[in-house]
């Protein structure tokens, strides 16, 4: 016979499996939260680059200041067609949508999955439209100097600002 006097045995008894059931479950679902976490790499909001100094992170926002400064801003007109998405950009001031300029759909957390568009003229086709919804889009001269920063809508049309605004 047992201490407990019934007969059990201490595995056989609901609270022993309560106070090493709990914890044990505890310790499982903190180590898959950990491998969710790991697995789905960075979760950047916006890619851009950023300086870090002892504990503080500062972002790089050049790009943004000189659109605000000279008071950048337009549109990314999407026309999605059978044969892909044609994009037609119109800026103010317009010779900006004249040079070559890039268009980057921005993944909503995976920058390796950002799709990449080139502007000629201010146009471009993308054959293939992205197989995710984008965060946002982000279109910027090649060299860099300047940025503008559109939020993705369904609509056809992206309005493009800078992402930092004058101070």
């Amino acid at each position: 016979m047992n201490e407990s006097g019934n007969g059990r045995k201490p595995w056989q008894e609901p609270m022993v499996w309560l106070m090493a059931g709990i914890p044990l479950a505890t310790i499982v679902a903190g180590i898959a939260t950990l491998v969710i976490a790991l697995r789905s790499g960075p979760m950047d909001g916006v890619s851009a680059s950023v300086q870090r100094v002892s504990q503080i992170q500062t972002l790089d926002s050049a790009a943004d200041l000189a659109a605000t400064r000279l008071d950048y801003h337009g549109y990314l007109l999407v026309e999605r067609g059978a044969d892909g998405w044609r994009l037609n950009l119109k800026t103010a001031p317009p010779e900006l949508a004249q040079a070559p300029a890039q268009a980057v759909f921005v993944h909503p957390n995976r920058a390796e999955q950002d799709v990449h568009v080139r502007l000629l003229d201010g146009q471009a086709l993308l054959p293939k439209p992205p197989a995710f919804v984008p965060a946002q889009v982000v279109v910027s001269d090649e060299a860099g100097s300047w940025r503008l920063v559109g939020e993705y809508s369904d609509s056809g049309t992206l309005t493009l600002t800078p992402a930092v605004q004058a101070r």
